[in-house]
């Protein structure tokens, strides 16, 4: 799984956080708990959020996760970072999930969680691009909130990074259909 996002959405279940025990903050942990995903396939980029407690993201570093944080993206560069997922991933399926707060809020301001200084709209059109070829069987643009971002930004690159990954999407079926 590629998982961009500010943070590792591996809280416990059981404690309940905007009202629910399952939430949006335990999916990545209940997919490597249920066996869903597999975390040693797994890359989560653009880590920065707060923490609920120093040990947040724990789980996900213990689990085999490859954790890109923010920090390290900026230091490693986007090209660096697209041949780390690309590494990571490898030949088999993919899904990729895009939590808008990942992105800088000046690209994505219309989410419920943003973080300062997050993954840029070019950065991310250029992974979109660096990971073309990959097995991708599925993804999402998710915590979109139009009511947070009247100017419809938001929605529009969300929009196209839809756009990307269902063409992604339908070139690997293409492939797989074709034997290789």
């Amino acid at each position: 799984m590629i998982h961009v996002d500010a943070h590792a959405d591996v809280l416990q279940t059981g404690a309940a956080f905007d009202g629910y025990e399952v939430n949006h903050g335990t999916f990545v942990r209940l997919a490597i708990e249920e066996g869903l995903v597999d975390a040693s396939r797994t890359v989560q980029i653009g880590l920065r959020g707060t923490q609920y407690t120093p040990d947040a993201n724990d789980f996900a570093k213990d689990a085999g996760c490859r954790m890109i944080y923010q920090y390290e993206f900026d230091e490693i560069g986007v090209d660096a970072v697209i041949a780390e997922i690309r590494r990571v991933v490898g030949d088999g399926p993919v899904y990729f999930t895009i939590d808008v707060d990942g992105l800088d809020p000046t690209c994505c301001p219309g989410t419920g969680h943003p973080e300062p200084g997050g993954i840029t709209m070019r950065e991310m059109n250029a992974i979109m691009r660096g990971v073309r070829g990959i097995d991708m069987i599925g993804g999402d643009v998710c915590e979109i909130s139009p009511p947070h971002d009247p100017s419809g930004m938001t929605a529009l690159n969300a929009a196209h990074l839809l756009f990307d990954m269902l063409c992604h999407a339908a070139e690997a079926l293409v492939r797989r259909r074709a034997g290789g």
